[in-house]
């Protein structure tokens, strides 16, 4: 058999690397552009693509032999169109205006179906490229799949480092330009392994390079390759700035009109009706042109910031004399300008994106903000707010956080957002400790009919004080609410570890009275028997906090969940019940539907495509059997367990991957450093994996897959059982000491997990490598629907046992390899 030559391992390894960019900015241009529900889209359509690749590869592409010269060419021309149509869907959501809800929302334009379509369809035209190139090459050289696979995971793994980078550095838009001029590198590549070159696809090739460089090289000076549209609205006259990184895309909008002012601030923020002082100019720092924070003009004078004194996040800051305060999520700084107004003698303030406080507050709008995060009583950091608190031995008389919510998703998915390790019950429980005796903790959220975020923040509270061994609970808990619209309910809910004192309750309903809010409860409350006609949202509260028999109840009963979310099924944000998972694919049906329950909508519809795809990549080119050589025909049962194994170790690798993703975002503190960490270690030694698997020659594979699938099922009971204690023991480490710690934990995952596929397609050498690419695409297919279903499963059951599902298809692909291997 022909050995590959280098170019082909070399332009191999620049494809998958520049496949792996391409899927991470699609999340990143998803959540912008669309809604961060449709970043999880991305991932699904780059799997779609490979597999689809995969069959086409084995359908329309018949296998030459290896005097057949033309293989070279073939993959040059694929990487080539793999550059361009790269680009094609983020010019359509650039310069397009559409709303992303819109496509979600029940009784959708046909339309607008069929837009989402062409955006899929589009979207994985350079993923279809990808999944033919390496379907044909681990057809035609089966005997070294050992190296090819190696040098297609490190491509992928470099992918995922370079894809960080390149948006940190560029912005998503020129990023995509850099990933496709890389892309079209590739096609040189395996130009240069054709042992005869044509001088016109040679120039034609070097034409259509340099034209995408030169494209790249005017983004960078004249962005004309830019986003227009987000989420149905013309940008350019809104935005003033806008910068980009891994995390999300920021922007700031010019200064707003004194009456936009007012209606946000008392519509949106719950600024008291009361209140009748002037505003100060403000401008809106938008993150995925979606969720906002408020940058107000500041001259030093917080005289001339009073609103900020009459906002629901306010009202703890009247229960501390001169506090040491923690805000997490402090944004453009309005909750820090509450907090000095009333005479806090420290701030610490911890922003998760780096662009909000870097470019923002101590750069571009360092004047218009007045230096407020220069001010010698505010330390501003660029940090998660979990991560700095777990590794931080100070402690804070109020800890607060008033809507903590970017809407940007992580490369991990619909409902996979950058806050949610901030609202679960080890992270309130972690607040908690850090507060001084007779210390707050205050989180403030709204309550909206399709999101209960604030009542959810109820359940957080008891179930934090009950692990932390609080006795009464009803004395530790207060929640005072606003309703600035009749459908928008913010409440501010007051955790203290001790009981709350007879002058801070004062003091709240005090407040509250001054500003015409509502004393949803205080502990003095707990005694008061509701009639027995009462249905009032004050006994409710007072039920679900001092009742544990009526607690359980609504968990069991409410058409929402809202019970209390943990580090291992940490969506606060989703609270669609498991039985109306599958009624979430008929939207009208649930009890209620708006922008926070559209997830399960887009992610039931994309697990219809993922079984359509499966099926049809099983189905079709085994139907065609009988049509191929009769020798391939009469191993069906072979066949069969092939299909079987490959669709369980492509399943099982993608479930325990986003598990992994999901424990180490938590571990070290950021969306960005899991994603590197998991991505780059599993895909890095998953190709060393692949790579040992050359030496295994000297017995049947059969012996080889045995071994490898125990020994990964050993390492995954471990991990199962001793994981989540290490992790929480070492949380509040420094960054560099967790990131060693993340990638020796994934490597021994990773190295066993690269194994499986290679030995079985050398195993195919011997009569079979003609069927490589149609396991390639079943491979792919499946990964589909794992993501989606290790999605839906974290959920909903946790990440702990979707982990389990993975080890679980390990096991089924171990069963299946005595069929397949005989």
């Amino acid at each position: 058999m022909h050995h590959p030559r280098p170019q082909l391992y070399a332009g191999l390894s620049i494809v998958c690397c520049s496949l792996l960019t391409t899927e991470v900015l699609f999340t990143r241009i998803f959540s912008v552009c669309l809604m961060h529900h449709f970043a999880f889209f991305a991932i699904s359509i780059a799997m779609f693509g490979l597999g689809l690749g995969g069959v086409c590869a084995q359908v329309f592409y018949r296998r030459p032999g290896h005097e057949d010269e033309g293989l070279a060419q073939r993959l040059s021309s694929l990487a080539l169109l793999l550059a361009v149509t790269s680009l094609l869907t983020p010019a359509l959501l650039f310069n397009i205006r559409v709303l992303g809800f819109a496509v979600m929302a029940p009784g959708a334009d046909v339309a607008m179906s069929l837009w989402l379509a062409l955006v899929f369809v589009l979207s994985s035209l350079p993923f279809l490229c990808g999944g033919i190139i390496t379907s044909l090459l681990f057809r035609d050289y089966s005997g070294h799949i050992s190296g090819l696979y190696f040098a297609d995971l490190i491509g992928a793994s470099l992918g995922c480092l370079l894809a960080i980078a390149l948006v940190e550095f560029l912005g998503a838009p020129t990023a995509l330009l850099a990933d496709a001029v890389l892309a079209g590198l590739g096609a040189l590549c395996f130009l240069l392994a054709a042992p005869r070159r044509s001088p016109r696809r040679s120039a034609l090739s070097a034409f259509v390079v340099a034209s995408l460089a030169g494209l790249f090289v005017l983004n960078l000076r004249t962005p004309v390759f830019d986003i227009r549209y987000a989420k149905g609205i013309d940008r350019r006259p809104i935005d003033e700035f806008s910068g980009w990184n891994s995390i999300s895309r920021v922007s700031v909008s010019r200064v707003l009109s004194d009456a936009k002012i007012r209606r946000i601030s008392r519509d949106v923020w719950g600024v008291s009706g009361r209140f009748q002082g002037s505003y100060p100019p403000v401008r809106m720092i938008t993150i995925d042109a979606d969720a906002g924070t408020m940058l107000t003009r500041y001259d030093g004078d917080l005289g001339r910031v009073g609103f900020v004194r009459a906002d629901p996040p306010s009202l703890v800051h009247r229960l501390k004399k001169a506090p040491r305060t923690l805000i997490i999520g402090a944004g453009g700084g309005k909750d820090v300008l509450s907090a000095l107004s009333f005479g806090a003698r420290h701030v610490t303030a911890v922003e998760l994106n780096p662009i909000i406080v870097r470019d923002v507050m101590l750069d571009r709008y360092r004047d218009f903000s007045g230096g407020l995060y220069q001010d010698p009583r505010v330390r501003a950091v660029a940090r998660e707010g979990r991560s700095f608190v777990s590794s931080s031995r100070e402690k804070f008389d109020i800890i607060q956080l008033a809507f903590v919510d970017t809407s940007a998703a992580t490369p991990g998915g619909a409902y996979i957002l950058a806050e949610n390790s901030l609202y679960t019950v080890e992270a309130f429980r972690r607040f908690l400790d850090h507060l001084e005796p007779g210390g707050i903790l205050s989180v403030c959220w709204v309550d909206i009919p399709d999101l209960l975020g604030a009542t959810r923040l109820v359940s957080l509270a008891v179930a934090a004080l009950e692990r932390s061994g609080a006795g009464d609970l009803g004395r530790n808990v207060a929640v005072v609410s606003n309703a600035a619209r009749p459908e928008w309910v913010i409440r501010d809910v007051l955790v203290k570890k001790e009981p709350f004192t007879a002058q801070e309750q004062d003091a709240l309903a005090g407040a509250a009275r001054d500003l015409g809010f509502e004393a949803t409860y205080l502990p003095r409350d707990r005694e008061k028997a509701p009639s027995p006609s009462s249905r009032t949202y004050r006994d409710f509260i007072r039920l679900l906090i001092n009742d544990p028999q009526a607690r359980d109840s609504f968990y069991r009963t409410s058409d929402l969940d809202i019970s209390p979310t943990t580090d291992d099924r940490p969506f606060f944000f989703y609270q669609i019940r498991p039985k109306d998972l599958l009624r979430s694919l008929w939207p009208e049906r649930l009890p209620v539907f708006a922008g926070y329950t559209s997830g399960p909508f887009v992610l039931m519809r994309i697990l219809i495509v993922g079984l359509v795809l499966a099926g049809l990549c099983c189905a079709v080119p085994f139907a065609a059997l009988g049509r191929g050589r009769p020798e391939t025909a009469a191993r069906r049962g072979p066949i069969l367990g092939l299909l079987a194994y490959f669709s369980c170790i492509g399943s099982g690798f993608m479930l325990v991957e986003i598990a992994m993703l999901q424990k180490l975002t938590l571990f070290l503190g950021a969306p960005l450093y899991s994603v590197a960490a998991t991505l780059l270690s599993l895909l890095l030694s998953a190709g060393l994996g692949s790579l040992a698997t050359r030496r295994f020659t000297s017995r049947p594979p059969l012996h080889y897959v045995t071994g490898a699938i125990l020994g990964l099922l050993l390492v995954g009971a471990v991990y199962l059982a001793a994981l989540p204690p290490l992790l929480g023991s070492l949380l509040g480490h420094p960054l560099p000491a967790k990131m060693l710690v993340a990638v020796l934990v994934l490597m021994p995952l990773g190295f066993l997990m690269g194994m499986p596929l290679p030995m079985a397609i050398r195993h195919m050498d011997k009569g079979l490598n003609d069927l490589v690419p149609w396991m390639w695409g079943v491979n792919g297919a499946t990964s589909v629907l794992a993501s989606i279903l290790a999605i839906i499963s974290a959920m909903n059951l946790g990440y702990s046992l979707t982990l389990a599902g993975g080890y679980g298809c390990y096991l089924l692909a171990l069963l299946a390899a005595r069929t397949a291997f005989r």
